[in-house]
């Protein structure tokens, strides 16, 4: 396997990996691995979502509308 090294990355850059890492539980070298290999080998947006957007197409993501009832409230019976 060959080795990489980056110089000169923003202080923001590195700062959004290091936290990145540690939400996903994963070391920064390797979230920045698994970051450029999934956008170098096309891995970006094969995840769940991206299934179901291909499976439902645009019935998947859209923007729900809440309606509120303008009714007064009733009273409920849990027996």
């Amino acid at each position: 396997m060959a080795n990489l090294t980056i110089r000169n990355l923003p202080d923001e850059v590195y700062r959004r990996l290091k936290l990145l890492a540690k939400q996903n539980e994963r070391s920064i070298e390797v979230e920045a691995r698994t970051i450029i290999s999934a956008s170098v080998l096309g891995e970006v947006g094969k995840g769940l979502g991206a299934q179901m957007r291909a499976t439902w197409g645009a019935n998947v993501g859209g923007r729900l509308e809440i309606k509120r009832s303008d009714g007064a409230p009733r009273d409920v019976d849990f027996e």
